[in-house]
């Protein structure tokens, strides 16, 4: 049956040349919020002609639940491509519009260029799940496609103005669906803003980099007045007006708000009253900043219920519209090692313990073969003296031998029979 399939299908043959078993492949993730991730794995398994049987790897950049063993599943074979040589980087220049793979999450997620910062950084916008994060150029390689038998590099640009405007019909289709419910709420508030200074903008609009007409570049994203032009028609309505600019120039300072895109809508202050809305918002600004250092401050040695309070107080931001992900995940990942530290600690006493009791019964055995060892001493002295015992009795019973001769040697017949001298 296979050779029937490699027959018909000849290319398969020849893209299983390229990876065999135990060497060093790549793995298509086909999971939702994962499509496109490619993952380094170990391949376990010799690939089949006909490409039909699932193969099983190893990941190297992946654990298990227990977080020390390394993950594998197994997957269809048309997931599995060789590891990219790296003299396909050689004379490839990256720049805005450039198709990458960005080293990101223990893999490799396709993006695009959107922005080249200084010191050979650049942004990379993702479509699935759709962001825009920042890297160092060591962490980028231009993005190939694998054809079964050689690498095609993707030529496929975008320009920042397409992709801006992508992004923002994109922003437009779901702020739709998020926002229509509160829609008679917020058309209020729009004409009272639109009169309103330089900082009367929506505090979206602020952390996203969008300025207003009297506004400097951007600091965020670096966008030209042209193109901000485009990325304010992207601006949500908030719930109150912004009329402290100092406060929300404090804000914009600081790091948090500079490296972590943050879209918060705080729609739960509609259910305040409005002249303290503004002052709420400030807070709860300040307060996803606070708790923000804090997880970046988490110890080994945290207590469980530290942890579980900063998720409760993350799931109540998240409600304002704050992007909590990754702050959450990474508290769930110290649970895990504090579950996996509290297990190797269980094991570690368990093991004193064991070590404790033989380490007991290894006394109680050196105790008796000394008390053996005396008893041995004891037997061969006593030995000792049996045989010098021994050797008495033989001299004792070689004198009485001698004796016993001297007995029988006597004449006692002559003696008695002899003439009696007067």
């Amino acid at each position: 049956m296979d050779s029937l399939e490699t027959m018909k299908n000849p290319e398969k043959e020849e893209e299983n040349m390229f990876i065999t078993k135990d060497c060093e492949v790549e793995v298509c993730c086909e999971e939702e919020g994962f499509k496109g991730a490619w993952y380094r794995a170990i391949l376990e398994e010799t690939p089949t002609s006909s490409g039909r049987k699932k193969l099983k790897v190893r990941y190297t950049t992946l654990l298990q639940e227990d977080c020390s063993t390394l993950f594998t599943e197994t997957v269809e074979q048309r997931s599995i491509r060789p590891v990219p040589p790296d003299d396909l980087n050689d004379g490839v220049v990256l720049e805005e519009g450039s198709v990458v793979d960005a080293d990101h999450n223990d893999g490799w997620w396709k993006g695009v260029i959107v922005k080249k910062m200084e010191d050979d950084k650049f942004l990379v916008h993702f479509d699935s799940p759709p962001d825009t994060i920042q890297f160092d150029k060591l962490q980028l390689r231009p993005h190939f496609d694998w054809t079964g038998s050689r690498w095609v590099r993707s030529h496929n640009k975008v320009s920042e103005e397409q992709y801006h405007k992508e992004h923002i019909h994109k922003r437009k289709r779901k702020r739709k669906q998020t926002h229509n419910s509160n829609l008679e709420k917020t058309e209020a508030l729009i004409a009272d803003t639109s009169d309103k200074d330089d900082y009367d903008q929506t505090l979206s609009a602020w952390i996203l980099g969008v300025k207003s007409s009297n506004i400097g570049s951007n600091k965020l994203t670096g966008l030209s007045p042209d193109e901000t032009g485009a990325s304010e028609a992207t601006t949500m309505v908030l719930p109150f007006t912004k009329r402290c600019s100092p406060l929300w120039k404090a804000l914009e300072s600081m790091e948090v708000y500079k490296t972590a895109k943050q879209s918060p809508h705080f729609i739960p202050l509609l259910e305040t009253r409005e002249e303290f809305r503004e002052g709420l918002a400030v807070g709860q600004m300040v307060n996803f900043s606070t708790l923000l250092e804090r997880v970046k401050n988490l110890q080994p040695h945290t207590p469980k219920s530290t942890l579980e309070g900063l998720k409760e107080c993350f799931a109540e931001l998240e409600k304002y519209g704050f992007d909590v992900t990754t702050p959450i995940s990474r508290i769930n990942m110290l649970f895990s090692l504090i579950e996996k530290q509290v297990k190797t600690e269980k094991r570690l006493k368990n093991n004193a313990k064991k070590m404790k009791k033989e380490v007991r019964k290894m006394q109680k055995l050196e105790q008796d073969t000394r008390a053996v060892e005396c008893k041995i001493l004891e037997l061969q002295s006593q030995r000792e003296v049996l045989e010098q015992k021994k050797k008495d009795v033989s001299e004792i019973q070689l004198c009485a031998e001698d004796l016993d001769k001297e007995i029988q040697d006597v004449d006692f017949g002559t003696t008695v029979s002899g003439a009696w001298l007067y």
